[in-house]
């Protein structure tokens, strides 16, 4: 974990899922929790949001942002 850096990118899919989600009136709340969770990671370096980063990257192939990188 040393030299990664807490953050959860927003490609912008969860945000249109939840905005869709309001405008069908369709409770999402698991997306939702998400959604905030990357705008907080996006926020502040916790080691709570490393380990979510990491996940993210080994599980999903998502981008991992390193320690020194600009957001």
């Amino acid at each position: 974990m040393t030299g990664v850096k807490g953050h959860a990118a927003d490609s912008g899919m969860g945000r249109w899922t939840v905005e869709e989600a309001i405008r069908l009136r369709v409770p999402t709340p698991a997306i939702s929790t998400v959604l905030h969770a990357r705008f907080s990671s996006q926020q502040e370096d916790s080691p709570t949001m490393k380990s979510i980063a990491a996940l993210r990257g080994a599980i999903g192939g998502h981008a991992i942002k390193h320690n020194g990188e600009k957001s």
